[in-house]
């Protein structure tokens, strides 16, 4: 959060080269306006000085506002209002979740969600199979009700097709939740099934499917079960 009691009576434009954040909000620019030309052939600005304006106008305002309400503004919520349409053009929603660091959070929650979905989902249709159920068919019944998910509608039927040809590889995920536990374990947060998920991971990292689509996880599964999603669906 930038103060704008303690810049004094510097003038913003001045601000611009002296304050680190501010140095690094017209690099954040310039990156996004890159990226546009790149992707979308947009120029958003002709001249750089058009880039030193806005973030000057951006820090100018933010200290204004903060001048009459007397107390600290939330420099970085002004920074996302005034460049959200810039990541809007980039993406499909751009959702300001916090202060630095909230997105690194937010981040490591979906990876808690999607890979223990992913797990949940194999043990699953494993179970159908060694029942004697076809796992497609179950896929099938049950994608309409609660248990439906964007995850299992992506996941599923990889796995009944063993087509493991990887979108997110599984050493992404082996990564993402060795974050996961490093950073819930620093926090004092017990996170019991994404600690079982990561052994999960570690066993698949020793039967050398890293590079599989993380719907290979089934394959865990599968081999405690003694039964393929893919094949024969009697009990043996």
């Amino acid at each position: 959060m930038w103060d704008a009691r303690r810049a004094g009576n510097k003038s913003p434009l001045l601000d611009l080269f002296l304050q680190p954040l501010q140095i690094d909000l017209l690099r954040i620019v310039r990156m996004l306006h890159d990226h546009l030309v790149c992707l979308m052939g947009i120029a958003v600005f002709d001249r750089l000085i058009d880039l030193v304006m806005l973030v000057q106008s951006i820090f100018y305002t933010a200290g204004h506002f903060q001048g009459m309400l007397g107390q600290p503004l939330d420099i970085e919520l002004v920074v996302h209002k005034q460049i959200n349409h810039f990541f809007q053009a980039l993406g499909k929603s751009a959702v300001y979740i916090g202060s630095s660091g909230s997105g690194s959070t937010a981040k490591l929650v979906n990876q808690i969600i999607v890979n223990n979905t992913i797990a949940v989902v194999s043990e699953a249709l494993v179970f159908a199979a060694k029942a004697g159920a076809d796992p497609e068919k179950v896929f099938e019944a049950i994608r309409g009700g609660l248990a439906g998910s964007a995850v299992l509608d992506a996941k599923a039927p990889m796995m009944i097709e063993h087509n493991f040809k990887p979108g997110g590889p599984i050493r992404i995920n082996h990564k993402d939740i060795k974050n996961v536990m490093e950073t819930a374990h620093s926090m004092d947060v017990p996170v019991p099934y994404t600690a079982q998920l990561y052994e999960i991971l570690q066993a698949l990292k020793i039967h050398g499917c890293m590079n599989d689509d993380h719907a290979g996880i089934v394959q865990y599964f599968e081999k405690l079960a003694d039964i393929e999603v893919n094949g024969s669906y009697e009990n043996k």
